[in-house]
């Protein structure tokens, strides 16, 4: 009797360490989804806001193509992350269905797997957006940057040595208009015409009497 108990004990305490690693294993599929899920969530909006933002600069603009490309490349690697780790309509992920077929199947090594790959999959996808995202939000700042310039009056140019400086520039006055001459007359000393009197000096001397 007491060997026969042996046996039995023997054979249910790997089918019990067997049970338990499944529940841990299950509970860390859905432990990693869930955690992976609102960081989706939250880099997907910020590219909806991204794209809105982007149909507001012309397409001729330069390195709009380039900047389009990543665009393109954090939407779809949110596509597919969203996909595995963010609830559906009946409230489970992909991954929480995955991992609750294999838990209920004893499937350890794929739940081994399920939870090694989600992990991997959330680590690189989320670094890959977040640095196509950073790369792009850079770009418009420095549309937004350029265009803002260029919307500013400038100084004018300072001018060359020698050069008189042009009027208004740099608190440089525009010479003075001519006053203008009195109702019939000219201006007193205008060029071309005679003093009123002849000065002195120049006065014809007198003749002597005989």
């Amino acid at each position: 009797m007491k060997a026969s108990l042996l046996v039995l004990a023997l054979a249910v305490a790997p089918a019990c360490g067997k049970h338990n690693e499944v529940d841990v294993l299950h509970h860390e599929a859905n432990a990693v989804a869930k955690y992976c899920a609102p960081l989706v969530t939250s880099l997907e909006a910020r590219v909806e806001s991204i794209f809105k933002r982007g149909t507001t600069i012309p397409a001729s603009t330069p390195g709009i193509d380039a900047v389009g490309s990543r665009l393109t490349e954090a939407r779809d690697m949110i596509g597919q992350l969203k996909g595995a780790v963010v609830a559906g309509a009946d409230g489970k992920s992909a991954v929480e269905k995955q991992a609750a077929a294999a838990a209920k199947d004893r499937r350890v090594s794929d739940l081994q797997k399920l939870v090694r790959e989600t992990e991997r999959a959330c680590e690189r996808g989320t670094t890959i957006i977040e640095d196509d995202l950073q790369s792009v939000e850079s770009w418009i700042a420095y549309y937004d940057r350029d265009r803002l310039s260029l919307a500013i009056p400038q100084p004018a140019q300072a001018p060359a040595p020698g050069q008189p400086a042009a009027p208004g520039a740099y608190g440089a006055t525009a010479p003075a208009a001519p006053t203008a001459a009195p109702t019939g007359g000219v201006p007193s000393g205008a060029a071309g015409t005679r003093p009123a009197t002849v000065p002195p000096a120049a006065a014809e001397p007198a003749r002597p009497r005989p």
